[in-house]
């Protein structure tokens, strides 16, 4: 049993750092992780300098520049759209009550 973890961790180590799991010398066990963090930490930092984000270089007013105003009877219909949803939520709840939970 302890044969069969001891080859599960090393093939642990294998794919998570990519190289050839320590056997049984943990001085060069802690050298090497600790050099392979340090690797993986660098590339992750190298990587997100060179990322940018969506919307980075846009102001709020570059974006809301072309888009057309809000109407008033689309803000009835919205709130309509809303009343309409519940009113129905209430019925098909009423109606599953009774019939189906007696």
């Amino acid at each position: 049993m302890v044969d069969i973890l001891n080859w599960a961790k090393e093939k642990a180590f294998q794919r998570f750092y990519g190289g050839v799991g320590p056997k049984n010398n943990n001085s060069h066990k802690a050298m090497s992780m600790k050099k392979k963090k340090d690797q993986i930490a660098n590339k992750k930092h190298d990587s997100r300098e060179d990322v940018n984000t969506f919307g980075a270089d846009y102001d709020t007013e570059d974006v809301f520049a072309g888009a057309e105003p809000w109407e008033p009877i689309e803000t009835k219909i919205v709130i309509g759209s809303f009343v309409a949803a519940l009113f129905f939520l209430i019925v098909l709840g009423t109606l599953v009550n009774i019939y189906f939970l007696k």
